[in-house]
């Protein structure tokens, strides 16, 4: 959704004015913020299910490559992204 990621590209150009650090997080387990069902009908398909691992592979892609639209900046090359995380 460009919208969020507007909103991700502006708390990220804040962040780095502001001197602070954020971690991205690519997921979590909880079905009310999109969770692994995001990527598959059954979350215990989550791990083993090809089409569910190679959709979240293109939505880390989709982060990695993002060039934010306040800064220029690829996240990827963005320093005020102190961790990525997988999952939690």
């Amino acid at each position: 959704n460009e919208n969020e990621l507007s909103n991700l590209d502006y708390i990220l150009t804040k962040a780095k004015e502001n001197q602070i650090y954020v971690i991205i997080v690519f997921g979590n387990q909880w079905d009310d913020y999109g969770g692994k069902n995001a990527f598959t009908d059954n979350p215990d398909d989550f791990f083993t299910n090809n089409n569910s691992i190679e959709a979240f592979k293109d939505h880390i892609d989709m982060f990695l490559t993002r060039k934010n639209s306040l800064n220029n900046s690829l996240y990827v090359n963005d320093p005020t992204i102190a961790a990525w995380e997988l999952l939690n």
